[in-house]
């Protein structure tokens, strides 16, 4: 069971951010504050197909 999952069945809701900021460390730095997800946004970031497929490997953390 994913992380996100696992929150809303503890505390009935899970609390995460949006992203649109296209660096790599920002993504590993969010996964380090507690957050049960984070949403990349690349329909108003500044995100091209190479940059969102690196960040699932950064995510690991979130």
């Amino acid at each position: 069971m994913n992380k996100m999952r696992m929150a809303i069945q503890e505390k009935g809701f899970a609390v995460g951010s949006f992203l649109e900021v296209s660096t790599p460390a920002i993504v590993e730095i969010m996964g380090y504050t507690g957050l049960d997800f984070v949403v990349i946004d690349t329909e108003h970031g500044p995100y091209d197909n190479m940059q969102v497929s690196d960040q699932p490997g950064d995510t690991r953390t979130v």
